[in-house]
């Protein structure tokens, strides 16, 4: 059987069944195909190359251990060489994270390292590092009413005008343990992480088809170590590109690609068009209240 999806505007025909994903009918025009199949130990041109991963002549090679290998071609095709007995629900995990980011890099896509909702018809990311709190925010945004519109990896295109605009991802959150304590959720909905196992997926209503928005505002979240205060300052020039190009998903593998210069490019017409912001506040849950109130403070004049 095959299945066909859209997500992030593209057009996707698998083999490979996505719970995750919003079936869409079938198109005449197919942007990305997922199939399985049997892949070389490694690529014939070698380029680029870490520890799991290879890449050349357009193609990119990454080996998940005990998971499969995913072979991402031009943008426009993704294969995999799943290990025996390998749940389907492991193999769709990083197909949807790394694989996707690395296919999106080759479309020429900016993929932020983020979390986003929607306020008043804008995007309002939150960028940061692997544990920075992005997904734990937009799970309490969304107890405010927000509308979730990505979860860690947002994916930025732009118009015929050039400003900014953010395409919305699969209905889900991953969060730890402990987050969920503070989260209303229905335990059904909980799907525990392969290689976290006190992280858990939670499936969220479905959402309205994916219907790009411009970019308002992306904050990129620190930890304050030094008191319990929260500090929101407006980041510019390049200062603001850094933080962007720093909190690229999978940063690593789109410079091996070579693809650093447009990316840079990306970064500054993003800092230019949308309020970047950097928000340091305290890791203690009992503060999140003072943290959403200081950060719809800030996004204020951008609705």
């Amino acid at each position: 059987m095959t299945f066909c999806y859209r997500i992030y505007g593209l057009n996707v025909l698998s083999t490979l069944e996505f719970p995750e994903l919003d079936v869409a009918d079938p198109v005449s025009v197919v942007d990305i195909t997922i199939e399985f199949g049997l892949l070389p130990a490694a690529l014939p041109t070698v380029e680029a190359q870490g520890p799991v991963w290879q890449f050349g002549s357009g193609q990119f090679l990454l080996a998940i251990p005990n998971v499969a290998r995913y072979l991402i071609n031009q943008g426009r095709q993704i294969l995999i060489d799943a290990e025996p007995n390998t749940a389907l629900g492991d193999i769709r995990l990083y197909l949807l994270g790394s694989v996707f980011g690395v296919l999106l890099h080759q479309r020429g896509f900016l993929a932020l390292h983020a979390s986003a909702i929607e306020v008043n018809g804008r995007v309002i990311a939150f960028a940061g590092h692997s544990g920075a709190g992005k997904s734990t925010l937009v799970a309490h945004l969304r107890q405010r009413g927000y509308r979730v519109l990505s979860d860690d990896l947002l994916v930025v295109d732009f118009d015929n005008s050039g400003n900014s605009i953010a395409h919305s991802s699969f209905a889900r959150l991953k969060l730890w343990a402990d987050a969920l304590q503070h989260i209303e959720h229905a335990p059904e909905l909980l799907v525990r992480d392969h290689s976290r196992l006190e992280k858990f997926h939670l499936q969220l209503d479905r959402h309205q088809p994916d219907i790009p928005l411009p970019l308002g505002a992306v904050f990129v979240l620190e930890a304050n170590e030094v008191d319990d205060e929260i500090h929101i300052e407006t980041l510019r020039g390049l200062d603001a590109v850094d933080n962007i190009v720093l909190n690229t998903y999978r940063l690593r593998f789109l410079k091996a690609m070579g693809f650093a210069q447009k990316h840079f490019a990306h970064c500054s017409r993003v800092a230019s068009r949308a309020s970047v912001f950097r928000i340091r506040r305290p890791k203690m849950i009992g503060q999140m209240d003072a943290v959403l109130d200081a950060l719809e403070v800030a996004w204020s004049p951008l609705s």
